[in-house]
């Protein structure tokens, strides 16, 4: 009696795993509104930081200075909130791989694995791929 209900917890708890594993699927394949503001964000931030501080080629409408004090007040001001974006992101991101973590979601040859290691790495080679964008005139 006492090793049945032992077992019958445990195909509950599989059965539990399982559905939760095909939420996060189903899930997985719709944008979610929390992805499409923080997508919003970026461009907005951009946006504004182009619009508010101009460039090389383009006059500020608040006719900021090029490389002015209040340029590199908004510039900087523009990056911090790109990275509360990207640090946003990335929380949301570690939490969700701890999620799959949990209910034994059964991960593909070449998913990511959001933990802290992965996320650093990541951020790194992001803000790099930035900073080299800029430095070639791409971005």
């Amino acid at each position: 009696s006492k090793s049945l209900s032992l077992l019958s917890k445990q195909q509950q708890m599989i059965t539990q795993a399982r559905e939760m594993s095909r939420r996060i699927l189903l899930a997985e394949q719709k944008i979610s509104p929390t992805q499409g503001i923080k997508l919003l964000a970026i461009w907005a931030i951009t946006f504004l930081l182009i619009v508010v501080r101009g460039g090389k080629g383009t006059k500020s409408v608040l006719r900021v200075e090029y490389c002015g004090e209040v340029y590199w007040v908004v510039t900087f001001s523009a990056i911090i909130m790109l990275l509360g974006v990207a640090f946003f992101s990335a929380k949301d991101l570690f939490s969700m791989h701890q999620h799959k973590i949990a209910c034994h979601y059964p991960f593909a040859k070449g998913d990511p694995h959001w933990n802290m290691s992965y996320l650093r790495r990541m951020c790194f080679i992001t803000f790099g791929t930035g900073i080299a964008a800029g430095v070639l005139g791409v971005g």
